[in-house]
């Protein structure tokens, strides 16, 4: 066997969502028997026992929202019996174009996991994939053919559905677990990924930067716990149980030490950090401050007192390269504490 055949080998890919194992015994032979006529774009599909509207309507939703392998599923009915429950299918392409499609979308999945290497861990390969993702997919607001997987990945183009599919989709493939979770009131869509044991928040729609710089991909949202996540999202309460995410230590900002505490934290941290974007072309950096005070003071310092244009001056002098210092931009958050700073440079775009 060649070394690309032994690393495949090795995946275990996901075929069964999340919320799969909270169903009843019942529940699960209904899904699966349903789930296989789906993939397989059969018009029925007898599920072997009987299931109440409710559950009906359970499985469906499950389908519809939490598996992401079904792309083409445009409409679901079904009938019962005293014994049996049959349920019946339409579809959003021909079973021709289904199955062309399903290949273009393995292949385009297998693409981003061909990327891993033999010694990346969990944590890594989950970057690989939100960044492959968020680099080759523009954020639109309508069309039904990008909610999905197939959307983001092929099409190129996804509204969160599509963001929050095609990741899944991905890590299914790549036998790392997934499920979504909806906010807002039904409004939002995002991710959780399961890394050592323990779930986090992943929301790739709002870390796109919805511009045409790629090093400008950002991980505000990248591997959060709850309470990191709740600074400016809402959890919508679920039927089933949703996993717990309690600990921030891979989120972005703690990871990599740019959590700030105050003012002489924040230049100590934002100088540096900025000298070595400039080297590196960088368009932006971003920090986090620790708490709502101490956001208020670094703002007070860095604005109202004017230091910014020190901490852009210092960190041009340690690049010792072409930079404009003057031209300086930034955008605070009041909700997450997150600071982002623009890097211009002389005679270019930017």
């Amino acid at each position: 066997a060649t070394s690309s055949e032994t690393k495949e080998s090795k995946i275990k890919p996901i075929t069964l969502p999340y919320y799969y194992y909270q169903l009843d015994d019942t529940e699960k032979t209904a899904y699966k028997k349903m789930i296989t006529a789906l993939r397989s774009h059969q018009k029925e599909a007898k599920l072997g026992v009987r299931i109440s509207d409710e559950q009906f309507e359970e499985l469906s939703w499950i389908a519809m929202v939490y598996d992401a392998s079904i792309f083409d599923m445009k409409d679901i009915s079904g009938s019962t019996t005293k014994s049996e429950t049959t349920l019946y299918f339409k579809y959003e392409y021909t079973k021709e174009s289904y199955i062309k499609m399903k290949a273009k979308l393995d292949k385009r999945a297998d693409e981003i996991i061909g990327k891993f290497t033999s010694k990346m861990t969990t944590y890594q390969k989950v970057k690989v994939i939100h960044d492959e993702i968020i680099n080759n997919c523009e954020y639109v607001l309508e069309g039904n053919e990008f909610d999905s997987a197939y959307g983001a990945l092929i099409y190129k183009k996804a509204k969160c559905t599509g963001y929050a599919q095609a990741f899944a989709y991905v890590c299914n493939r790549a036998g790392i677990q997934t499920t979504n979770t909806i906010g807002g009131g039904g409004t939002h869509i995002w991710n959780m990924v399961l890394i050592n044991k323990k779930w986090y928040h992943i929301d790739l729609t709002w870390d796109d930067p919805v511009c045409d710089y790629p090093d400008n991909t950002t991980y505000d949202y990248f591997l959060l716990s709850n309470k990191q996540l709740l600074e400016s999202q809402v959890i919508d309460a679920c039927e089933y149980k949703i996993p717990d995410a309690k600990d921030e230590s891979l989120s972005y900002y703690v990871k990599n030490k740019l959590v700030v505490t105050g003012p002489k934290s924040a230049e100590q941290i934002l100088i540096p950090l900025m000298a070595n974007g400039i080297k590196n072309g960088k368009t932006m950096v971003s920090i986090k401050c620790s708490s709502a005070d101490a956001y208020q003071k670094i703002v007070n310092s860095l604005i109202n007192e004017q230091k910014l244009f020190d901490v852009y001056t210092e960190a041009d002098k340690q690049a010792g390269k072409s930079f404009c210092k003057e031209l300086i931009y930034y955008n605070f958050e009041d909700k997450t504490h997150i600071m982002t700073f623009s890097l211009f440079y002389l005679n270019t775009s930017l």
